[in-house]
């Protein structure tokens, strides 16, 4: 190893501008209506977005948001159309494109977007950032083993996309049209099985608003008591939280506003306009922590347990349906609300206790799958991770790293 600005790196390795590596581009304004369906992947800031019959860079290239979406950063295997809201790799230098990819991928741009509108990424900046640079054999061995980690996350891409597909399926199916039935009636909601009932929400349950906890007596640091917000909802209504900032309390708990394991809450805002979490619901699961019930969530309380599985009313709040009524019915400008009111309004089809049950448990055993999925994912994210920092900086050499992954 030997000592550089950028710390110890390999021997063998030089410490360069980004430019002296590649050479980042605007890319090219094609108007929507002159966009011909063809083969070509038209680029945006965010993505793929669709396919043009003509193409302007030969691939392979590198394209990354220039404005609008910043920081992610995209592989393009075929000659393509990348818009002019991008930036792409016009010159590579001699470099490895896979691991250009990784390395631009490892420089988190987000730290270089300019602008107070609308976040803008300045290629000249970005130019100027300096990077540790490993001989060409060693940049192909880098990107073949975290392209290895990559082909493991698009299999489980294409798993989750599956079967999620079949849970979407399967919600339509079951929630109305039930298990088994030959005999249906007319309703307000159109046809449903006969033997099933017809009611609104409010007929079902009521809300029970949060408390207003202290602010100043949040930590990140954990402890006994975690304080959930719509931010730990996942926003395809997984059916564990996300963990994004945790928020431990060391204030004043009063006991009625800690949240029984197994109790269903809904978040009653959402901090985007996209509503992806308005109206979500979330079941308390079993924790080594106890979770506080704050005041942007309700919770749930069955007017008569009896007459409703609470399973079942969770994939109920997740069904299109009343998402759509969410979307409809939101207020606010910057943050989305509901309140107990509107949701009291849905309207929706009931079956008898027994086939709730049943479908809740076909609906949580695919839910179950999707989860394990995404744990799978997670789990390969944070490898990848890992193993970005320790090959792109010469921490772990590729003849070690090769024999890790292939164990």
């Amino acid at each position: 190893m030997k000592q550089t600005e950028l710390g110890e790196i390999p021997v063998e390795w030089d410490v360069v501008e980004l430019i002296d590596v590649l050479e980042l581009q605007r890319g090219f304004d094609l108007p929507v209506q002159h966009r011909i369906k063809g083969s070509y992947p038209l680029i945006a800031s965010n993505g793929k977005i669709d396919n043009h019959n003509e193409w302007k860079v030969k691939g392979p290239t590198i394209v990354t948001g220039r404005s609008g979406t910043i920081g992610k950063v995209y592989f393009e295997e075929n000659d393509c159309w990348p818009l002019n809201t991008t930036l792409y790799v016009k010159q590579m230098n001699g470099n490895f494109p896979r691991f250009l990819y990784f390395l631009l991928l490892d420089l988190d741009l987000k730290q270089y977007s300019t602008g107070t509108g609308v976040p803008t990424l300045n290629r000249n900046i970005v130019h100027k950032h300096k990077v540790a640079l490993p001989p060409l054999p060693e940049q192909q061995k880098i990107a073949k083993i975290l392209s290895t980690v990559d082909e493991k996350i698009a299999v489980i891409d294409e798993q989750l996309a599956k079967t999620t597909e079949l849970k979407t399926g399967l919600m339509q199916r079951l929630l109305t049209k039930g298990i088994g039935h030959t005999e249906f009636k007319d309703s307000s909601l159109g046809e449903i099985p006969k033997g099933w009932e017809v009611h609104t929400f409010g007929d079902l349950f009521t809300l029970k608003h949060g408390y207003a906890f202290e602010g100043e007596s949040f930590t990140q640091v954990k402890n006994e008591y975690l304080l959930l917000t719509p931010g730990n909802f996942h926003p395809d209504g997984g059916i564990k939280f996300v963990w994004r900032k945790q928020k431990y309390y060391t204030g004043f708990v009063p006991e009625a506003y800690v949240l029984a394991t197994g109790s269903l809450i809904v978040a009653m805002t959402d901090l985007t306009q996209d509503c992806n979490i308005l109206g979500s619901p979330a079941i308390i699961p079993d924790a080594d922590f106890k979770f506080l019930h704050n005041q942007r969530l309700g919770l749930v309380e069955l007017k008569n347990a009896q007459q409703l599985d609470i399973k079942f009313l969770y994939h109920t709040l997740n069904f299109k349906p009343y998402r759509k009524h969410m979307r409809a019915t939101k207020t606010g400008t910057t943050v989305s609300h509901t309140s107990p009111k509107t949701i009291y309004s849905f309207v929706t089809s009931l079956p008898p206790l027994v086939e709730q049950h049943q479908i809740a448990n076909i609906l949580t055993t695919v839910d179950e799958k999707i989860q394990v999925l995404h744990d799978k994912k997670a789990h390969y994210q944070t490898l990848k991770r890992g193993l970005m920092q320790q090959l792109l900086t010469g921490k772990l050499r590729v003849s070690v790293a090769e024999d890790v992954i292939l164990a």
